[in-house]
This record gives C-alpha cells, structure tokens and sequence, in this order.
C-alpha cells in the first residue's frame, strides 16, 4: 500500500489525474515518486499479496490490505485466501484513464440497449462489484530490415489466348512491429480480451508498483510461445499488404504464399500490463462477463436474454407485423405455408451456427491460452452429434411438413392450415432452443482452473 508523505493515509492511483492520490487528504504524487513498500527489486520482482479463490482457484494480486470478498473469475462471494508472494515484475503497463465510475456508465449505457437483459445484470448491487484488473500481456516487438524477393505475375489476352507471364520482385524493406500484444492469462479467456482490443501501446509506462495501488492484477501462466506464431503471421500479413502497395508492384499480382517473413526478426517478448474493467455477473450456477478497455473505454459483454421479457416483447412485436403482412399480401394457405417454411429454414440454420459456436466455446477451441494449459483428456465432447441433431431436426420438420403441401397442393384449406398450426408449433419449440442456445453461449459455467487448485462444487 502506498502511504501518504502527508496524513500516512492509503493512497491510490487515480486514472483521471494519473497520479498517486491520498484518499483522505488528497495529496497527489506522481508514480513514480510515491513511497510505497512495492518496491521493485534488482532482480525484477516486488512484493505484493496473492489472492486465490477458493472455488475456481483464479488468482488475482493487489497491493491492498483490504479483504477481497468476491472472486472476479466466478462470481463466488467468499474471502479469497491471501498470502505475500513475490512477483515477477512486468516490463511496462498501460495505466487506467477511465475511472469507475465512467466505467459504470459505459456499462449502463450498454445495457440500456439490451431490452431483454435480465433484471439482476442492472442491479446497482451487481454494477458495483465491477472490478479494476491489470491483465498481463504478452507483448511481441518484430524488425524486419533487408531485401525482400516476391513472385509475381501479369496476365493479358491476345486473341483468343491469356498470357501470363511471371516476374521475381525485389524491395529493400525497413519496418518495425512495436505492441503485437495477446493475453497472457489462461483465467482471461482470448474472446474476452480480443473483444476490448486494441490497447493503445505508446501510452504504456516504465512498471511502477505504485500503479497498481487500488487496482487489482492478474497472474501471467501462459507461456510466450503459445501466441508467437500469431503474431509473426499478423506482421506477415501486414508486410503483404505493404508490399501490394509498393507503387512499383502495382499492376502485378503478387501470390499470397509468399513468405514475406524470411529476415524477420522478433527483438523483444516482454510481459506488460494492460488496463480492463472486469464484472462477473453471476445467476444461480451460472456466469457472463462483461469486460471495459480501461484506457479506451471500449466495452464488451455476455448478455442473456430473459425468457419473459422476450416473449412480451415477441407478442408486441408481432401485431404489426401481422397488419404489414395483411396490407402488402394475400394471405392465401399456400402463401402462409411458405413463409413459414423460409422462417422455418432461417431458424435451422441459425440453430446449427448456434450449436457449432457452443461446442467451440465449451470446449475453449477459440482460447489458446486456456488450452495450453490443458491436456487433452480435458477436452469434453462438448454438444454431443445427438443433442445437436435433436435441436436441428424440429426446424427441419417444420420445413418438411410445409414443404410437403405446397408440393401437393391439397384441395382443402383445413390441410394447410393443419400444417401449418403442427409447423408453427415445431418453429415455436425452435425459437426456444434459439434462445437456450443464446443464453448458453453469453452464461457459462465458471471456469475451473485446475492448474492452480480450486473447487467450483464446494459450498458458496
């Protein structure tokens, strides 16, 4: 905890100012001169205490000596366990420019957007909890200096013949990749973090400890080999497209499998910490994450869908739809099993697109991070092929039944209209699991992070 020159109150780094402020007298010292016992070592590391919760086993580090009442990772509201550790220190940190108070605004904001959200995510109870977390980065620098030597063409007609004629293209190329950045974190899943991107890194600061004072940060378990091959091709694909701009290429067609890379030189690797406002929001066994860039204000979040607000909202909606319909169509049987065969048709694939979404995020195929840290006999089956095709095939007999009609063409109105009325019924059943699968996708259950002990099915 940093300590008050003046009255030997805490103090705490305030984004608005970018100072070290004294929460009692509101002295203010810039970071880098404040006394804190945070010191950074020689070699690298300073003290700080480590929280750990008792149920997921996420960690979290602070400079506070207060008690940590709830987990940021599973929304438990127990005391996390706390003991000093040293760590290691990062290299630099980004500090945070939005304070919470804008940072729960933004949060509002969003929300009020969100007509279906559930009740208990606007509680003013659950906004408050909404924490700041210094997550760990790990941050790729490249340098790319010398010749480069690409494969191009030029194709043209004559007559009735094309000509292609191919050409080795050759630049001197000098460009440097500074802040190719990827989370470094196994708790901060990679769909959270990339939604938040981009951190702007040329605000990023030499590591002061005292930056930390208020603040929370999360511990660095991923190894940088995990992203180093994304952030090479990220500066690969950027180099292609420098190159196609070069105007002497112009009018050439360069090939894509160009490797552009040969030369390329990755200067530094180096954790940092980047600023995100993190808010778990959990209901009964289940958890969303709503996540704040806290030095662009950028917000993201898992938001579920109320089954009662949605069906008042569905039933509202559809009086005028219905008048619309009336007014630009004949609603003949033949035209209604129609329609309802294209609804039928959108749900199917919308459902299907929902369930590959949900066996990759169960199964944390979009998380590298969280991956490296698992072996393969972690890895569930996820959505079973049978669950799946239970969810699919009611849209699929909704279309098949219409479909069957329309093809026929019965005499009597009754045997649309009865197709019709079992159609609806498998499309209403359809929109529900559209809605199970939504809700599955923004509500997870909490993670457990096994590598670090923890047990989510112990009492809360």
């Amino acid at each position: 905890m940093v300590k008050c020159p003046g009255c030997g109150s805490g103090m705490v780094f305030d984004p608005v100012s970018q100072k070290v402020k004294c929460e009692h007298c509101s002295t203010m010292l810039e970071p880098e001169v404040a006394s804190t016992t945070m010191t950074v070592e020689d070699q690298g590391v300073f003290e700080s205490v480590l929280y750990v919760c008792p149920q997921c086993g996420g960690e979290i580090v602070s400079d506070a000596d207060t008690v940590a009442t709830f987990c940021s990772y599973c929304g438990a509201s127990v005391i996390l366990e706390s003991r000093v550790v040293q760590m290691v220190a990062p290299s630099h940190v980004i500090p945070f420019k939005i304070p919470k108070e804008s940072c729960k605004n933004i949060y509002k904001g969003l929300l009020s957007k969100a007509i279906y959200a559930p009740s208990y995510m606007k509680s003013e109870e659950q906004i408050n909890k909404v924490r700041g977390i210094y997550m760990p980065y790990w941050d790729y620098d490249f340098t790319k200096n010398g010749q480069i030597r690409l494969n191009g063409r030029k194709s043209y007609r004559r007559g009735d013949y094309v000509y292609t004629d191919h050409y080795v293209l050759s630049a001197d190329i000098s460009a440097s990749y500074e802040g190719v950045s990827y989370d470094a974190s196994s708790s901060f899943s990679d769909e959270l973090s990339n939604s938040i991107a981009p951190f702007i890194v040329s605000d990023a600061k030499e590591f002061n400890p005292s930056y930390l004072s208020g603040f929370y940060a999360d511990t660095a378990d991923v190894s940088d080999e995990v992203y180093s091959n994304d952030a090479r091709n990220i500066v690969k694909s950027d180099l292609q497209n420098y190159c196609r701009n070069i105007p002497e290429f112009r009018g050439y067609t360069i090939d894509s499998n160009n490797d552009v890379t040969l030369g390329l030189e990755m200067t530094s690797k180096e954790v940092d910490y980047y600023p995100v406002w993190f808010l778990a929001n959990r209901h009964n066994d289940k958890i969303s994450y709503a996540v704040i860039n806290g030095q662009t204000g950028k917000v993201s979040a898992d938001i579920p869908i109320d089954y009662t607000k949605y069906l008042i909202g569905t039933l509202i909606l559809s009086v005028p739809i219905i008048v619309l319909l009336n007014m630009f169509l004949t609603l003949t049987p033949n035209t209604m099993a129609i329609i309802a065969i294209i609804f039928a048709a959108i749900i199917f694939f919308t459902v299907n697109g929902q369930c590959n979404l949900i066996y990759r995020r169960e199964n944390n195929l979009n998380d590298k991070g969280m991956l490296s840290k698992r072996t393969a006999k972690t890895i569930s089956a996820g959505m079973p092929m049978k669950q799946k095709g239970r969810i699919i095939v009611k849209p699929a007999i909704a279309a098949l039944i219409d479909l069957i009609v329309v093809v026929v063409q019965p005499v009597y109105d009754y045997v649309y209209y009865i197709a019709i009325i079992l159609s609806l019924v498998f499309v209403l059943i359809s929109f529900y699991d559209v809605i199970s699968g939504h809700n599955r996708l923004t509500m997870r259950k909490p993670q457990q992070f096994g590598v670090r002990g923890g047990d989510e099915n112990a009492s809360i």
